[in-house]
């Protein structure tokens, strides 16, 4: 990623960064290793297509812009280096173009600049959908004192989607018993319109798919096989629809 500073042209660095994920979200035809998209499939589907997600049939563009790169973490973040008034821009432009998902979390420390980005805006809570979530373990009460101020930190009533962050376990259905009756209750509350994992292991996504609580994933494609729970095989291919 371009490093943003004083002596790069903020929005140039938006108009690259954008369009570069842009193309990434289009699709592929087979596997990765059989090349680039054809043309039918490429017109196919577009980054600004809207879609609808979960039971709750949320509507996202079929492209978000996230935050959290370089894997995470409020310090290493490197969209940090923008400022939160670089990411709220960088959201704006995004919007300006069609892209009106955003990806947030309280671990990237991202979410003040979503308060920014949808004042300055100036539109209907509604016209953006907002995904964001949660690294808390094994403790309830934190998560909903968290819920409460990742509201006012984003400057929303309820939030679009909310996924329990980098799990790797098998057995996280019970070691996220817990967290989960907060996050369902939320639901009930209309705080939370769909609820989720973010999924960082073969693990967690088989057994995701059979829980009746689960309604979202958030699935790493990951073909260089970095930071990954366990270590890919060396003969494997990724294949997308």
């Amino acid at each position: 990623m371009q490093e943003c500073n004083h002596k790069t042209n903020r929005r140039e660095f938006l108009q690259v960064s954008v369009a570069a994920a842009t193309a990434a979200a289009l699709p592929l035809a087979g596997c990765a290793a059989a090349g680039a998209a054809t043309p039918a499939a490429a017109a196919g589907r577009r980054a600004t297509d809207v879609i609808e997600v979960g039971p709750e049939k949320v509507k996202m563009t079929r492209m978000a812009v996230g935050t959290g790169t370089v894997g995470g973490g409020y310090s290493s973040n490197q969209l940090r280096k923008l400022g939160v008034q670089g990411v709220a821009d960088m959201w704006m432009y995004a919007y300006e173009n069609g892209i009106t998902t955003w990806d947030t979390s309280d671990g990237y420390g991202t979410h003040p600049a979503i308060k920014i980005a949808m004042k300055t805006l100036n539109i209907p809570r509604e016209k953006i959908t907002i995904l964001t979530k949660t690294g808390v373990f094994n403790d309830g009460a934190k998560l909903k004192a968290d819920l409460e101020q990742f509201k006012l930190d984003m400057g929303t009533d309820y939030v679009d989607i909310i996924l329990l962050h980098s799990r790797v376990a098998a057995d996280w259905e019970t070691q996220d018993k817990a967290l989960m009756d907060v996050l369902s209750e939320a639901k009930q509350k209309k705080m939370v319109r769909t609820i989720g994992v973010s999924i960082h292991s073969l693990a967690v996504m088989k057994s995701a798919i059979k829980s009746k609580w689960f309604e979202m994933g958030l699935v790493r494609i990951n073909p260089a096989g970095i930071r990954m729970t366990p270590p890919p095989r060396k003969s494997s291919r990724l294949c997308r629809r």
